[in-house]
């Protein structure tokens, strides 16, 4: 049987209160939610469901972007003023990616993709949401598909830093 978690509030969502502590212990939680979630595929073929956030701790770690204090406010992370939406997909089995509308509160789109066996990351894409306003209507509305937009996008990361993936497991 699955027992409980006991629910304690939660840490201040404001990064600027955020001490190396806190930080320490949410990249240990999110370290071990992804050997969980990797595990869990292992014994089920199955995701887990964790992917978007494993893939935004990720996205935020290797290119060193502050999470977004609030996850509601139509953004992800933050780089400097500029506000990033991240899509984290698995690998090779991603699919489309909803494009942000006009009215949306970010400046651009990132792609995290991730290896659905290992939750490691294999690569970050980023796009402009100005350039994906420019895309025909019908492909915004039913989603740019994974190849499409890093076809477009400007790739910041491959997946060639093994330094990388032994630290974060």
């Amino acid at each position: 049987m699955i027992q409980e978690v006991q629910q304690n509030q939660p840490q201040s969502r404001d990064p600027e209160r955020w001490n190396s502590q806190s930080a320490a212990q949410l990249r240990e939680t999110l370290l071990s939610l992804k050997r969980a979630a990797a595990q869990y595929w292992r014994l089920t073929g199955r995701p887990l469901g964790v992917a978007d956030e494993v893939g935004r701790f990720v996205a935020a770690e290797i290119l060193g972007l502050t999470l977004a204090p609030d996850p509601y406010a139509g953004h992800d992370v933050l780089r400097g003023n500029e506000r990033i939406l991240i899509a984290v997909r698995a690998y090779p089995n991603g699919t489309r990616i909803k494009c942000p509308g006009s009215d949306s509160k970010c400046d651009s789109v990132m792609l995290v993709t991730l290896d659905t066996k290992t939750m490691n990351a294999r690569g970050i894409w980023e796009v402009k949401c100005a350039r994906l306003n420019r895309i025909h209507r019908r492909i915004r509305i039913l989603g740019l598909p994974i190849e499409q937009f890093k076809k477009i996008g400007t790739q910041l990361w491959s997946g060639a830093w093994p330094s990388y993936q032994r630290k974060c497991g």
